[in-house]
């Protein structure tokens, strides 16, 4: 976590100047949440707590762009 922020404050200058290199790739947001909420429910089962997911307003195809290097 700590090298995450150490490397967003060295890609300040080039956040400012608009030449921060961006490696986008489209994801599916349902797909993304799904994957979260299957690590959140093994955590919370782990701690026997109930963990229930719905999608509400998605429609079977809803992606993004998003910079997945930035992000891991």
């Amino acid at each position: 976590m700590m090298m995450f922020n150490v490397e967003d404050l060295l890609a300040l200058p080039q956040l400012k100047q608009g030449k921060l290199p961006k490696f986008l790739a489209e994801i599916d947001v349902r797909e993304a949440a799904s994957e979260v909420a299957g690590i959140m429910g093994y955590l919370l089962k782990a701690k026997d707590i109930h963990f229930e997911t719905k999608y509400f307003g998605f429609s079977s195809n809803f992606s993004i762009l998003f910079d997945k290097q930035r992000f891991q």
